[in-house]
C-alpha cells in the first residue's frame, strides 16, 4: 500500500511527500500520522457533514425550531 500512496498524490501533497528526508518514514502508520498532521485541516468539514446527516427533526419539533438548530451546526 505504501508503494501506491505516492501515485495517488497530486500538487502540494505530492511535493510534501517527496520532500521527506530518506528514512524518515519507517512504517505506513507513521506515514498516516505525518499526512494527517499536515492535512487534517482539510478533513474537518467531514465531521460537520456527518453531524448534519445525523440530525433529525423531532416528532413534535416545528420546522421553525428545527431549521435554526440545523444552521447552528
Amino acid at each position: 500500500m505504501v508503494k501506491f500512496f505516492p501515485m495517488s498524490l497530486k500538487g502540494n501533497a505530492s511535493q510534501w511527500f517527496y520532500n521527506f528526508p530518506g528514512g524518515s518514514i519507517d512504517s505506513f502508520k507513521s506515514l498516516v500520522k505525518a499526512f494527517m498532521g499536515q492535512y487534517k485541516h482539510n478533513v474537518k468539514e467531514q465531521g460537520i457533514v456527518t453531524k448534519l446527516c445525523a440530525m433529525h427533526q423531532g416528532n413534535i419539533e416545528t420546522l421553525e425550531k428545527y431549521i435554526p438548530r440545523f444552521k447552528k451546526v
